[in-house]
């Protein structure tokens, strides 16, 4: 039904007065689908539902695959999250025109911490995150909450694995390959010499 929508303003002003119209009843309707990772489908407002990134879709995916524990996806802050099959550059002219928007910066750390993204992903889909947080951080990301979250993997002293903020971030940091079986590599006989920011 979307396509029919009258997304284009026009220049006669009786038509741009019908189409005016039409998106303030929709507006007020439950016809947008939100991501519930189920089979049941939930519609809402417009107004109460946001988008994703891209890239954050992806890996979602991604952990999906990897049978990776997610928290419900409209669970925090309140906001709904539009179906992914629907949130794509294809439709953006649409979603536009009904007034759904992007969610909070903020969100993003909500979920990642929630949501085992961390420490419950493969290395790949890990680094694929921090790739993630890094090429948006300038622009989207930085004096947000995800400077708060556990996301950098470290080893302390005791050989254990761990985890830290980006506040919490030293320089002397050293990231190791937590599947690998020898515990004791150089990197981490290092880390345990010198310690790090977190043991003291």
């Amino acid at each position: 039904m979307f396509k029919f929508l009258p997304i284009e303003s026009s220049p006669f002003e009786k038509f741009n007065y019908a189409r005016d119209k039409i998106k303030a009843k929709l507006v007020d309707e439950n016809i947008v689908p939100i991501e519930t990772y189920t089979k049941q489908k939930h519609f809402y407002k417009p107004g109460e539902v946001s988008r994703l990134l891209p890239e954050f879709w992806n890996i979602l995916a991604r952990a999906r695959d990897e049978r990776v524990y997610m928290l419900n996806l409209s669970s925090h802050d309140g906001r709904k999250i539009l179906n992914s099959s629907f949130d794509k550059s294809e439709y953006d002219n649409v979603l536009n025109f009904l007034g759904v928007k992007s969610v909070n910066y903020d969100w993003y750390a909500k979920c990642i911490q929630s949501s085992n993204l961390v420490d419950g992903v493969s290395e790949d889909l890990y680094l694929q995150l921090l790739l993630f947080v890094a090429k948006n951080w300038s622009s989207r990301f930085k004096g947000t909450n995800i400077n708060k979250i556990p996301l950098i993997k470290y080893v302390p002293s005791d050989g254990s694995l761990a985890s830290f903020s980006l506040d919490e971030c030293a320089q002397r940091v050293v990231i190791a390959d937590s599947s690998q079986s020898d515990a004791c590599s150089w990197l981490i006989n290092w880390n345990k010499e010198f310690a790090c920011a977190s043991d003291r």
